[in-house]
């Protein structure tokens, strides 16, 4: 049985009712920011840009609240920089969706060269001519601001601009991470324009944190119906028609038509479809910065930046070994026999014979994803880990990593093709100690699955933990009970011990 979709009254009879109206699309678009210190991000309402593809700036409240707790407001939508929104279509069906978002990107580049004077939150150009709208500047857009002798007293900063005044000559602005500084006197700078909807494409992206990008930012997107007599919201309110997440952006210019930038989003049910496991590499699984030192906040899970498990996922190892191959060869033995030897009688046999041969274990270990495994599912070992003995250079170990998450059983594990568990009591007889084909296949029995037998193990958990890190006897101790209180203490309740 259907539902019906949760809408206002007022735009659910005027749609009821065949009333004229307008539509637009009020877009919510995230912008690039750095988490705060308790790794979480802002939600002021400067932290977004509000854009819509209608005529003219419309305001509305989505009803979002700020980091306080308290209400973000009515945020005024600007126009002319939304050009479409294609890709949307409504179901019934939960699944993942796309959407692109093209904006105008004509004032991309624009730079204003002007002696400003600063106050009460105010820009004002002592430049004659200069018109910041007619420079392509306008309300909502990020700015930032360069001294020329690079010592102003707002050089290098960032602000948001609320508003023009005086013919244009005067920027309103709000702070964001930067603070404002009056001065009585003008200086020359460099007016850019920031706004990373426009020039995200040429944004370079962060590494290790070190600067805010676009992956896994938030773009809402609401559909509002307006009176075509006066341009009021009906009902003043929206249908929230998409949720998601910036996937990609480019960037398209012809010299002789326009400048696009296209963004494209994937909705939230992406996350669902989306198979993702762990890389096998120990740089990305403990989030290692530059100096080699984990990260505990950028980790999948916290835990993860004392495991050591992918230390050699990436490495490879070369190794010849050398054993004894057994083979058969003819032997011919001549007898004479007879008076004085005049007959002859050769014999010949097949005898076996031992060499030494060597074998090329070479194994590339190659950082690849965890597979994340659902159901029952046959799987290739990923190596991450092979060694010899010190003490017996023709034996091998090699560890394998077969998936991600916690995996109930291992049912049969497959060498050289063959199966450990035999298909049937013929080959379990072939397979088994002293059976027809126990010396040549290599790979014995470990029980039968037309029995329904698996492969059995031994639970190899211990109530006590050992670190074994010279010189850091306590660092996981202090890592731990700083992290996270309650981790710390079911430290203290399984008894770790650390050495």
């Amino acid at each position: 049985m259907a539902t019906e979709r949760n809408i206002n009254s007022t735009i659910r009879s005027m749609l009821l009712d065949n009333e004229a109206f307008e539509y637009a699309h009020l877009v919510k678009f995230e912008r690039p920011q750095l988490p705060g210190t308790n790794n979480t991000f802002s939600t002021n309402a400067n932290r977004y840009a509000y854009i819509t593809d209608a005529t003219r700036d419309l305001s509305f409240d989505d009803g979002s609240t700020n980091d306080a707790g308290s209400s973000n407001g009515s945020q005024i939508y600007r126009s002319n920089k939304l050009l479409n929104v294609t890709g949307y279509k409504e179901s019934m069906q939960a699944k993942a969706d796309t959407m692109t978002l093209t904006i105008a990107s004509e004032v991309l580049g624009t730079s204003v060269v002007a002696n400003l004077t600063f106050s009460s939150n105010a820009i004002t150009t002592n430049t004659v001519g200069v018109d910041f709208v007619e420079e392509g500047l306008k309300e909502g857009d990020k700015i930032k601001l360069e001294a020329n002798d690079g010592a102003g007293s707002n050089h290098n900063k960032i602000f948001l601009i609320t508003g023009f005044s005086n013919s244009n000559q005067t920027i309103a602005i709000e702070t964001l991470d930067d603070s404002f500084t009056n001065n009585s006197t003008g200086e020359l700078y460099t007016v850019s324009l920031e706004s990373e909807e426009i020039k995200g494409p040429l944004i370079p992206r962060g590494t290790n944190l070190a600067n805010p990008s676009f992956l896994n930012k938030n773009v809402e997107v609401h559909k509002v119906f307006l009176d075509p007599e006066t341009g009021a919201i009906k009902g003043g309110a929206s249908i929230l028609i998409f949720k998601g997440l910036i996937t990609k952006t480019n960037i398209n210019e012809d010299p002789e038509k326009s400048s696009r930038v296209s963004w494209t989003l994937s909705s939230h049910w992406a996350d669902f479809n989306k198979v993702q496991g762990r890389l096998t590499s120990d740089e990305i699984h403990r989030a290692l910065n530059s100096q080699g030192t984990p990260q505990r906040d950028a980790t999948l899970r916290k835990e993860y930046a004392d495991d050591m498990g992918f230390m050699h996922g990436d490495t490879s190892v070369n190794i010849v070994a050398t054993y004894k191959e057994k083979y058969q060869e003819m032997e011919v033995k001549t007898k004479r026999k007879g008076l004085f030897g005049l007959k002859t009688k050769v014999i010949t046999k097949m005898v076996d014979k031992y060499r030494d041969r060597d074998v090329d274990l070479k194994v590339d270990l190659e950082s690849k994803y965890l597979p994340v495994v659902y159901g029952v599912r046959r799987l290739e070992g990923i190596p991450i880990f092979a060694d010899t003995p010190s003490n017996d250079p023709d034996t091998i170990y090699v560890v394998y990593a077969l998936g991600e998450g916690e995996v109930e059983a291992i049912y049969d594990i497959y060498i050289d093709g063959e199966p450990l568990v035999c298909l049937n009591k013929e080959d379990e007889s072939d397979r088994s100690n002293g059976g027809t084909n126990s010396s040549t296949s290599g790979v014995l029995c470990a029980g039968r699955a037309d029995r329904g037998e698996t492969i059995a193990g031994n639970s190899a958990t211990t109530s006590t933990q050992q670190y074994y890190a010279t010189g850091q006897q306590t660092r996981y101790y202090e890592d731990a009970r700083d992290y996270d209180q309650e981790y710390y203490d079911g430290y203290e309740q399984q008894n770790i011990k650390y050495y």
